[in-house]
Parts: C-alpha cells; sequence; structure tokens
C-alpha cells in the first residue's frame, strides 16, 4: 500500500501544521507494515521537524506559494507516482485531478480533510491574504466530488455544515495532540519573561473577529483578579489590541512563542480561556485536556461538542457571562478540580491511534 500525503505546510507552527504533525505521528506509528508511506515537502524545511523520518520517507520539492504548490506541483508528483491513496490534508485538492478528461492520470484514492466552511461566509477575511486564501478554498472546496475521493473533518458540526453546503459526507475523526502536547512541559523560566512568578491564564486567540479576543481580555479585567495575568496568544506583539491595552501590566501579548515556549505557557497556566465565536475544531480545548488545565470555552458548536462537560461553557458574546465564568474558574477549586478530571476522562477518546485506525479504515485498500 504506497500512501502520499502533502506536507507543504510541516513547519507551520499552528493550524494545519499542527494537523499535519499529528496526522503523520498517528499514521506512522500505528499503520502496518505493508503501508509505504511518503510525504511531499518544500526543499527548505528543516530536518529537525520531520516526523518519524525512520518510517517515513519524505521527497523535497522546490517550494512555491500554496497554490501554485496545490495545482501545479504536486499533480505532477502525484502522476508520476505508483500511489494507491493521495492524502491532501488542507481542504482543498489539485483541481485537475477531478477534470473528467484527465481523470485516467489520477488513480489514486483521494482523501481531503476539510477541516471547516468559516472561508464560505468570511470571504473578506481579516486582511487581503485571508480573504483572498478564503476565496481559494471555496472555489476548490466546491468542485470537490465523490469520484475516488473520501472526505475526512475534525467535529459534526464541521460534518454537517460540509453536507449542507457541498452535499459531500465526510468522516469525522478528532485531532489528538499526543505529538504536538507530551507530557512533560518546559520549565517555568522559560517562560519567566513574560508573567514572573505571577499566575496567569492563557487565552488562544487571534486578530480575525472570530476568535473573539477583545471581549475575552474585557472579560478578564471585569473579573478583578489582582494577582493574576492574563497571556493572549496568536497574534502579534504589536497588534492593535495589544496597542489598546498597553497601559494594563495585567495583559500580555507574547507575539509569535515558539513550540517549546507554548508547551510551557501551557503546562503553567492557571486555566486556558478559548470563547471562540466559530471553529472547525477548537485545537485549545483538547491542548488543556492533555495539559490538566482547567478550560473555559463558548456553549456552542464545535466548542461545546468536544468539550462536552468538561469545561465552563459561556455565551461568547455575553461579557456579563464570559465574566463570572472567569471568577469561577479561578476562585472556585472544586470546580477546577472537578474539569481537570473530566478533562482527562475526555482525552481517552481522543487519542493518536483511534485517530489512525479510523484513517487507515478510509484508506482501505487504495485505488
Amino acid at each position: 500500500m504506497n500512501l502520499l500525503i502533502d506536507g507543504y505546510y510541516l513547519d507551520k507552527p499552528r493550524g494545519m501544521g499542527r494537523y499535519l504533525q499529528e496526522l503523520l505521528f498517528a499514521v506512522a506509528t500505528f499503520a502496518p507494515k505493508i503501508y509505504s508511506i511518503s510525504v511531499l515537502i518544500p526543499s527548505d524545511i528543516s530536518e529537525d521537524l520531520l516526523i518519524l523520518p525512520e518510517k517515513i520517507n519524505y521527497i523535497r520539492k522546490k517550494r512555491f506559494p500554496f497554490p501554485v504548490w496545490e495545482q501545479f506541483s504536486l499533480p505532477f508528483s502525484v502522476a508520476a507516482g505508483n500511489y494507491d491513496v493521495v492524502h491532501f490534508p488542507y481542504n482543498t485538492m489539485p483541481v485537475v485531478m477531478n477534470l473528467p478528461l484527465l481523470r485516467c492520470a489520477f488513480r489514486a484514492l483521494r482523501v481531503v480533510t476539510v477541516h471547516d466552511m468559516i472561508f464560505f461566509e468570511n470571504l473578506s477575511g481579516s486582511n487581503f491574504y485571508q480573504g483572498w486564501g478564503n476565496r481559494y478554498r471555496k472555489f476548490n472546496v466546491r468542485r470537490l466530488t465523490d469520484y475516488k475521493t473520501k472526505l475526512v473533518t475534525v467535529s459534526h458540526f464541521s460534518a454537517e455544515e460540509i453536507k449542507s453546503k457541498i452535499a459531500m459526507v465526510a468522516q469525522v475523526i478528532y485531532t489528538p495532540v499526543e505529538r504536538t502536547c507530551p507530557d512533560e512541559f518546559g520549565k517555568r523560566s522559560v517562560i519567566e519573561k513574560w508573567v514572573g512568578k505571577q499566575q496567569y491564564l492563557l487565552h488562544i486567540g487571534g486578530v480575525s473577529p472570530h476568535k473573539n479576543s477583545d471581549l475575552c481580555i474585557k472579560a478578564f479585567i471585569n473579573a478583578k483578579l489582582p494577582d493574576w495575568k492574563l497571556m493572549v496568544l496568536g497574534m502579534p506583539a504589536d497588534c492593535h489590541l495589544a496597542q489598546l491595552h498597553a497601559g494594563n501590566e495585567a495583559v500580555t501579548f507574547p507575539g509569535w512563542v515558539s513550540d517549546h515556549e507554548m508547551r510551557a505557557l501551557l503546562g503553567h497556566a492557571g486555566g486556558v480561556l478559548f470563547p471562540s465565536r466559530i471553529e472547525g475544531y477548537g485545537l485549545p480545548i483538547v491542548e488543556a485536556f492533555a495539559s490538566g488545565i482547567p478550560l473555559l470555552t463558548s456553549d456552542c458548536p464545535p466548542m461545546n461538542e468536544l468539550a462536552d462537560n468538561a469545561a465552563i461553557l459561556v455565551n461568547p458574546d455575553s461579557l456579563d457571562e464570559m465574566t463570572k465564568g472567569i471568577f469561577t474558574l479561578v476562585n472556585d477549586e472544586s470546580t477546577r478540580n472537578l474539569l481537570v478530571e473530566r478533562g482527562r476522562l475526555r482525552m481517552a477518546g481522543i487519542t493518536s491511534e483511534k485517530m489512525a485506525y479510523k484513517l487507515l479504515a478510509i484508506y482501505g485498500t487504495g485505488k
């Protein structure tokens, strides 16, 4: 069984990069010996980033902008290789592979991970790059067909959205964090440049309005927690929100952090705040569970689907509800302990092994 996976975003620290790392780790760890796993990556990706290189054959090609890579460079590699299955992990696949006149050149089974349908609604994005990317994804996703194509997605909410918008069925496979969120975390000294010895909550947000960072910061300030800091990740250290709160020493914007720093920030946090308005999945939820950290998130799908009863659930548009939830998260020890235990139990259903076996069942015998 010859499997090819598009590894373009292997060096991306969050989002698609994190998903790809978990995907490669799961499949390479649990695939039977009959599998030959190849991953196509840009030639400038560091050797240090390669996942299980003793089990995966990495094929390097010149890096191009992603649309050029996906629509031109990647199809040539697929056509030239004798692959049974090709997995596209980033919502889209080469349009040329679905053209009726050229299908005979691409006989492999296609597996596409469609993470969400947010780009159908948010075509403008928060900047030019995101707006253009949303239009690119919408154009390509509309051209997916059932011909030798199977869809994977990351939540039941996304599966319903996919069925509604493009009338295709997607298999739901939750994404674990066993590769990127290990049992041991970095020493606190790694992050003391931002928090010193003080206790802190960690908000993993972003510049996009749907990340809800503005309201989350306001709720933290309203909760009046004099001995606590709020660490805000997912945006530049000089972003608009950082400038807006520059005079408040209790709110800190580290900017872009390394994986090592991220693990340390998670491992030493007093709680994780993730009141996003819309997501395809919500990786910070699983990260909080895996780190044994109490969580506050949104009482709307897919966040409440993923968190279940293991988080304080709040209306992401209610400042008052979010403020009360943050206050409870910090001050109610029995609630904190209960959430950590429920998060641990929730993680039993979100593992690399489960992800691998579900993917292997989808790959089947290929072709």
